[in-house]
């Protein structure tokens, strides 16, 4: 990824075009020290910023294709909420060389990736599955619950059951629900590691099922299904 300034959420018009005028002067100086220092094979995503105003993104979407990059990554503020961040992701994403690989910046939650992927978003970047695991929060198909569940919550305490059933993770495969909330209420790091594993796993699981869906025809079928609490292995 090319240098870019990720301009505070509520930016004016001013400053983000300010932002989006520093991104560009170092996509050229990346691009610049690249070509005579970065190794071959390295690919180089320039950053297309712009806030939620749309002549800036487009601005900068027009900038970015042409400055030679292999890949284009949307950053910069996306907007207050889920509903503003995909109406400036439906504005943006059209705007791009339809071949060029797209990357979504710092977005990472299993009905944000659905719709980024149903937009045409190749590749995503996200803390959520492991910052999620060290406050002791799994994954789990439950979209009236933001597909999460604490585990660090009474209620855990005698139960067998593993997160996700049939879940081919560590966690899931190996321990039950009650000995890893024992663990994450006594802050055993073993309980970070094994939630991690499961999330990892469960957004793997995910986006694997999703390319096989897209490459049956059959993506909006499976999106639908996991947000009505399907697991990301059958979901359709």
């Amino acid at each position: 990824m090319a240098f870019d300034e990720c301009p505070p959420g509520g930016s004016d018009f001013t400053y983000a075009k300010k932002s989006m005028d520093l991104t560009h002067r170092w996509l050229d100086r990346c691009l610049a020290w690249h070509r005579e220092n970065g190794p071959s094979r390295q690919a180089v995503f320039g950053i297309v910023q712009g806030g939620v105003h749309e002549d800036l993104r487009r601005e900068s979407a027009e900038c970015v294709s042409a400055a030679g990059i292999d890949g284009l990554a949307i950053g910069g503020t996306l907007g207050r909420d889920k509903e503003e961040m995909r109406g400036v992701l439906g504005m943006t994403v059209p705007l791009l060389p339809e071949a060029a690989p797209k990357h979504l910046l710092g977005i990472g939650e299993v009905d944000d990736l659905l719709a980024g992927i149903a937009l045409g978003l190749d590749l995503f970047d996200c803390a959520v599955p492991t910052r999620l695991a060290r406050h002791g929060v799994a994954l789990l198909p439950d979209p009236d619950n933001r597909f999460r569940l604490d585990l660090r919550k009474a209620g855990h305490e005698g139960s067998r059951r593993p997160i996700v059933e049939g879940c081919p993770c560590p966690a899931c495969q190996r321990h039950d629900r009650d000995y890893l909330s024992y663990l994450s209420r006594a802050e055993e790091l073993t309980a970070v590691r094994l939630i991690c594993l499961h999330n990892l796993t469960y957004m793997h699981e995910l986006t694997t099922h999703a390319r096989a869906a897209i490459e049956a025809g059959e993506f909006s079928a499976y999106g639908a299904g996991i947000l009505r609490g399907g697991v990301p292995w059958d979901a359709r």
